[in-house]
């Protein structure tokens, strides 16, 4: 399990968390100018995403590490891209396999399933009972849960949407049971994340978000969250490290993870550990607008959800160490739980929000992801703006809203 907790060297002048480090009488910390890191198979991703849109199927990280490239058919082009790619991202190790004979281009599978997802009221209106969509890749199909599937019902989806473009099955109903640790497509934020199938609690995701040039879902958590590429929750495979920002001066701490199945919710889990309660993400906090004494909550899943905390300090550099790895980042938000609950190991990546109650009904406003904790300090916590995950990645969370 992971958890950030700040370290101050022996000869290092002490921190004052009370003390606003955008004061412009304090001297301001210079840090290296870095991009945001971005790897091959990430790289690779999005290159084939905007220059083949027609003819790629997806990519999927094989057990061995292989990058598995899915085509519609062959493309001259294929070679270029891969090369120019490799050029221009840190060196890898991954192998890269192309598999041509896809039907279906991503992109077609991925507007089939923004069809299904704007649809929801009409499907129940018809009595059936949708519990899962998205494009699986090596299948190259729209996989559809259905609970209490029938042979009419399957016929019915397949006649509306193409045999060939969906795989319609039996997925059942969520039960008590159904939660942080057990989730399934559309992945929800606050759900537990291990670096092996029913391993350990190693980190939470957080808000699910969306590329804005690439229309791409990815699950979001801490860049810190590390040692391995791979993400499960609970028995099933959740997908691989796209993208990661955890180095000495980072413009963040953070990473989105590109699911297997691209579908992802604008939902996240709130309560204790064991919830099976879901809430609705209504929108999110531009740069600037969370303020000292505004009220939040952290939302991890080994501790669960907490609401007593109050923002202390924004826009806050903090040098702090994970599994021996020092780390100085800015642009930091420190929190005062009044109850004196810290996040845990585990709980790193995890949503921050404030609560917004319309006409009566619970929903969120977005805030960001849970960074760490002070050691010396026992009710003080920290955690990395909304704001600044989208600019790292050029993403936006995904929420019921016009933002």
């Amino acid at each position: 399990m992971l958890v950030l907790v700040v370290v101050v060297a022996i000869n290092a002048p002490p921190i004052t968390v009370g003390a606003r480090t955008n004061d412009p009488k304090k001297p301001q910390p210079v840090l290296i100018p870095a991009p945001s890191y971005i790897s091959f198979k990430g790289q690779l991703n999005l290159n084939l995403r905007a220059r083949l849109p027609d003819t790629f199927a997806g990519m999927i990280i094989a057990r061995d590490g292989t990058i598995q490239v899915y085509m519609t058919a062959a493309d001259p082009r294929l070679a270029e891209i891969i090369q120019s790619t490799k050029d221009a991202t840190p060196p890898s190790q991954h192998a890269v396999k192309i598999i041509v004979g896809s039907k279906n281009s991503l992109a077609s599978l991925e507007q089939l399933r923004d069809v299904i997802t704007n649809r929801p009221d009409e499907f129940t209106a018809r009595g059936i009972q949708l519990t899962m969509w998205g494009p699986n890749i090596r299948g190259n199909k729209v996989e559809i849960g259905v609970n209490g599937l029938t042979p009419e019902i399957k016929a019915l989806i397949e006649h509306e949407f193409g045999s060939e473009r969906v795989e319609v099955t039996e997925v059942g109903e969520a039960t008590a049971t159904f939660g942080r640790f057990s989730d399934s497509p559309p992945w929800d934020g606050g759900m537990a994340l291990s670096t092996v199938q029913n391993g350990a609690l190693k980190c939470t995701a957080g808000f699910n978000m969306i590329g804005v040039k690439d229309g791409q879902y990815y699950v979001s958590t801490a860049g810190h969250c590390s040692g391995s590429d791979n993400w499960y929750n609970g028995s099933l495979y959740v997908g691989n490290t796209y993208a990661r920002t955890f180095y000495m001066g980072a413009p963040t701490d953070a990473q989105i993870i590109l699911p297997s199945i691209s579908s992802a919710e604008a939902q996240v889990w709130v309560g204790g550990p064991n919830t099976s309660t879901l809430a609705s993400v209504k929108t999110f906090a531009p740069a600037g607008s969370v303020q000292v004494d505004d009220q939040v909550c952290q939302d991890g899943a080994f501790t669960g959800e907490t609401c007593d905390n109050y923002v202390l300090d924004t826009n806050v550099c903090l040098m702090y160490t994970s599994l021996g790895v020092k780390n100085e980042t800015c642009g930091l938000t420190v929190v005062q739980s009044q109850s004196k609950r810290q996040p845990k190991g585990g709980d790193s990546g995890g949503p921050v929000y404030k609560l917004v109650y319309t006409n009566g009904i619970l929903s969120l406003e977005a805030v960001g992801l849970i960074t760490g904790r002070f050691s010396n300090l026992h009710s003080l916590w920290f955690y990395t703006p909304i704001d600044a995950v989208d600019s790292a990645f050029n993403v936006v969370p995904i929420c019921n809203c016009i933002q």
